[in-house]
């Protein structure tokens, strides 16, 4: 059973028929004024749930939050199917409906920080400035979906786009070699431009595509095993081979690098070796691709 937080169980706020807090139901501005001094404390959970940007971040929800012209109805559909209570504000709603524009500009920024040595992360400063400067939010809601994808990949690509860089750090996290820090760099940001740019969809034929994206745009195990499984019930193939469905994945790797090569928002100096690379950890040739 759904456990309220302590904090709504004893407040007069709470609608004990609905399990709904009556200020975040119907969220008037003196309602949403006066939910920032109640017991749950709303102001604390949004910069728990925002700790990671920064007090600017913060600040701008809760501007987001004050805003006299938000209209009520407007907030309670963005709820969704979440508990109208104290978890909302540690839910992924304070990023979708009071975050997203100030992280979508904090994540265009470019960067100066320095880099690691050759062989450390790829430097996408420039890349991604461009690369939302026509939809400041279609690099957060890539990174949203690489969430769902590859928790641990969307907080590499989050520091790496941030300028705060840290292998020595996620090597002793992971347990693992600063070489395979580098590739999971490489691995997420791979995705995140394949998903912020719409990649997928210009992918064809259909089968290549369905290869690429069960090896690596699908929650859970990405390995050959899984990903054939997938395409095969995707594209109603049960015998589909293990060969043929590697066929496919490398064309649709080889489809998806040119596309990237080609976008005016990478392409030239900055794409033609992070397709060399993103083809390496892909485990395909990328030359033909970024030639």
């Amino acid at each position: 059973m759904d456990h309220l937080p302590p904090c709504c169980g004893s407040c007069p706020e709470l609608d004990a028929g609905r399990r709904v807090c009556k200020l975040l139901g119907a969220p008037t501005l003196a309602a949403r004024q006066r939910l920032l001094n109640m017991p749950c404390d709303a102001r604390r959970l949004l910069r728990q749930r925002l700790r990671g940007h920064g007090e600017e971040i913060v600040g701008e929800a809760l501007d987001a939050w004050l805003d006299a012209d938000a209209d009520a109805d407007e907030l309670v559909a963005s709820y969704g199917d979440r508990p109208v209570d104290a978890r909302l504000w540690l839910s992924g709603w304070p990023y979708e409906r009071l975050a997203r524009e100030a992280l979508g500009r904090k994540l265009a920024a470019p960067s100066r920080a320095s880099m690691p040595p050759l062989g450390g992360p790829p430097r996408l400063a420039d890349i991604d400035a461009r690369a939302v400067a026509s939809s400041p939010g279609a690099l957060l809601d890539a990174l949203v979906a690489l969430r769902r994808i590859d928790p641990v990949g969307a907080a590499m690509v989050v520091e790496l786009v941030r300028g705060g860089v840290d292998p020595a750090g996620w090597r002793e996290a992971l347990g693992t070699t600063e070489t395979h820090i580098a590739d999971r760099w490489l691995l997420a940001t791979y995705r995140v431009l394949v998903i912020a740019l719409d990649v997928l969809e210009t992918i064809d034929p259909i089968p290549t595509r369905v290869a690429l994206e069960a090896r690596w745009f699908r929650p859970g195990d990405a390995s050959d095993v899984r990903a054939l499984a997938v395409t095969r019930d995707a594209l109603g193939r049960p015998d589909l081979s293990l060969a043929a469905w590697r066929s496919l994945y490398r064309a649709g790797v080889r489809a998806s690098l040119v596309s990237l090569f080609e976008h005016p928002v990478w392409g030239g100096p900055v794409g033609a070796p992070l397709a060399a690379s993103f083809g390496r950890v892909l485990r395909v040739d990328a030359n033909e691709a970024a030639a």
